[in-house]
């Protein structure tokens, strides 16, 4: 049997600055059910930038202090945030959906652990892995409109 997770909206972090994330949060920008919750950026500055430019109110740069906000149910790195196994496990064991432009430093074993603790948990997780796009979508996701 399927299960179903429902969602009013995406809240979403993320974690890089570069413009690829630019990119990114002007799609979310044009669409309905996702909002940029909060910016994780190593460079105060331009964190700020970002969130000014897309309308966001936290940055952070001190990354337990982002993962502490129970605001942001999704999480997306950007392939300059190189995150690893444990820190993505993590995320999703805290139960949050988990976006990875980059995987490459994940390995294929552990790309099937990540995948199946983001299944027994009902998340999603989107993974691109040597340049395919490799997605998992654990749980029918469907946003509604507030």
């Amino acid at each position: 049997m399927e299960k179903r997770v429902f969602m009013k909206e995406i809240r979403l972090g993320t974690v890089g600055s570069d413009r690829t994330v630019q990119h990114i949060l002007d799609k979310v920008k044009e669409t309905p059910g996702i909002k940029l919750e909060a910016i994780y950026s190593k460079d105060a500055g331009k964190g700020h930038e970002l969130a000014a430019a897309y309308g966001c109110n936290k940055v952070y740069t001190d990354m337990d202090w982002f993962l502490g906000d129970e605001e942001i149910n999704t999480l997306y790195f950007a392939a300059s945030a190189h995150p690893d196994y444990e820190q993505v496990k993590d995320v999703l064991l805290d139960g949050r959906n988990v976006i990875l432009e980059n995987s490459s430093c994940i390995s294929p074993v552990q790309t099937k652990e990540l995948l199946e603790t983001a299944e027994e948990s009902h998340l999603f997780l989107v993974m691109q892995y040597e340049g395919q796009d490799l997605v998992s979508l654990n749980a029918n996701i469907e946003c509604e409109s507030a």
